[in-house]
């Protein structure tokens, strides 16, 4: 590496020309059309701390200035997940250094990276995934990853809601109001739908991406409503209303996603971060999330 020297972009039409030609792209959070569409609602003023060689960027940390928190955080928000660094292959030794040009306070979450080098980088959550590529069905996956006890549970829960007259719609979009529904009738004023913004930022993502909407109904009345995106061959599992009075049918709705992921041909299935009291029974594989605080 040589003639390294590091810029702050603060113009859009500039940061997302480093993002687009730094990021692999590989994940849902990090495509630019599905940061943007939520980072606009609220048009914070960028702080893109970008490494250049030669003239040509070669690293970036993309950050926002929050200013109603008065802190910077990661382009998009604090619900992103999987924030990093972009950098070229062979300049990982940058991390440290962009992180290093951070000069205000700074909170940055849902990291993928712990960043060698630099201190109080911390396990903040962790994501939890399946590799769908793993199994051929549902009925193997059970098999193969459930102990006998937990699966017979699990089936006598499924026979019950089969007795119910149990109906599965797919992507029915006119159900994404219901769904909001049902999660704040579940979640109260935790309901992520609560948050600024949320429900138009869901709004315009459904008519750029790929998004999945499952309804599931029991004698006639819709009970369960699961909303998910299938990007590059990984199904991301996003927001859901389920009725939690109803034994069994929060793990019904996830095995209809799993058994959607697999029609689609999914090779991974993001689960993304929090067990929420069902990711680790599922035997979801996890890894770790990190956040830095800098003050």
């Amino acid at each position: 590496m040589n003639n390294i020297t590091f810029k702050t972009i603060t113009d859009l039409a500039t940061a997302e020309e480093i993002w687009r030609e730094l990021s692999p792209s590989a994940r849902l959070t990090d495509d630019w059309a599905y940061r943007y569409t939520y980072y606009k609602f609220f048009n914070y003023p960028l702080f893109f701390f970008t490494a250049f060689e030669d003239e040509k960027a070669v690293g970036v940390l993309p950050l926002q200035w929050n200013s109603d928190s008065n802190v910077l955080q990661f382009f998009g928000g604090s619900h992103m997940e999987d924030n990093q660094m972009y950098v070229k292959p062979g300049y990982e030794s940058l991390k440290a250094a962009l992180i290093k040009q951070i000069d205000r306070p700074a909170l940055l979450e849902w990291m993928t990276d712990d960043i060698p080098g630099i201190p109080n980088v911390q396990i903040q959550e962790y994501k939890y995934e399946f590799p769908l590529s793993k199994i051929t069905s549902i009925d193997d996956y059970l098999e193969r990853y459930w102990n006998a006890k937990p699966r017979q549970n699990l089936r006598a829960q499924l026979r019950k809601l089969h007795e119910q007259n149990i109906k599965v719609e797919y992507n029915v979009f006119s159900d994404f109001d219901l769904m909001v529904e049902l999660n704040k009738m579940r979640f109260g004023e935790e309901s992520g739908f609560l948050r600024p913004h949320r429900l138009e930022f869901f709004k315009e993502i459904m008519t750029l991406f790929p998004m999945q909407i499952i309804s599931i109904s029991l004698n006639g009345k819709k009970v369960s409503i699961g909303m998910s995106i299938f990007y590059k061959g990984t199904y991301v599992g996003l927001n859901s209303g389920t009725d939690s009075s109803i034994n069994g049918l929060g793990k019904f709705l996830i095995l209809q996603k799993m058994t959607q992921a697999l029609s689609l041909g999914a090779t991974l299935y993001d689960a993304r971060s929090e067990n929420l009291g069902w990711k680790e029974a599922f035997h979801f594989d996890k890894r770790p999330l990190y956040s830095l605080e800098i003050k």
